[in-house]
């Protein structure tokens, strides 16, 4: 289903598995709109899966964006950036986590890793690319080097409702 269908279930039918993949980032609220995902989650045996990124957690890739847009600021102070935001909220290991318990879910696996997102792969057309390119593939082998819930990129996360 994509998300205007999903919502248009008059059936009221539960689901067993129900996947969010890249999905509440886009959402300016998520806790609302994950309250009446949740409805459709069988409340027995239901599982919620959800991947996403994680822009605010600590890792090389994210240490670099700051630094570019750090020095570009510097550099061009009156410059407006015409970039659409296509992520409207943005996220931490940690906070992501509480976000799930906020919403009254528990907890079967969470999961931090490293992808070369938001950053290209080949074929890469000039220095910065190429840059960009370099950082991503050292970011994912140290996450690798120094295993920790706060170094990622990304989360999977499985969750149920509570036992009544």
């Amino acid at each position: 289903f994509c998300v205007d269908e999903f919502f248009c279930n008059n059936s009221h039918q539960l689901f067993s598995y129900i996947h969010l993949g890249d999905v509440l980032e886009h959402i300016d609220s998520p806790v609302e709109y994950l309250e009446q995902v949740i409805k459709y989650l069988n409340p027995n045996n239901g599982r919620l899966i959800v991947e996403g990124p994680l822009e605010q957690n600590a890792n090389l890739s994210f240490l670099f964006r700051k630094i570019i847009s750090s020095v570009t600021a510097f550099i061009f102070p009156k410059r407006i950036s015409n970039h659409i935001p296509y992520h409207i909220t943005f996220t931490n290991s940690v906070n992501q986590l509480k976000f799930f318990e906020k919403c009254g879910l528990k907890t079967i696996h969470y999961e931090i890793f490293e992808t070369p997102w938001p950053y290209p792969d080949l074929p890469y057309d000039n220095i910065i690319s190429m840059l960009k390119y370099c950082v991503a593939r050292i970011s994912i082998k140290l996450s690798k080097v120094i295993p920790s819930a706060a170094f990622g990129n990304r989360f999977l996360y499985v969750g149920q409702l509570p036992s009544k």
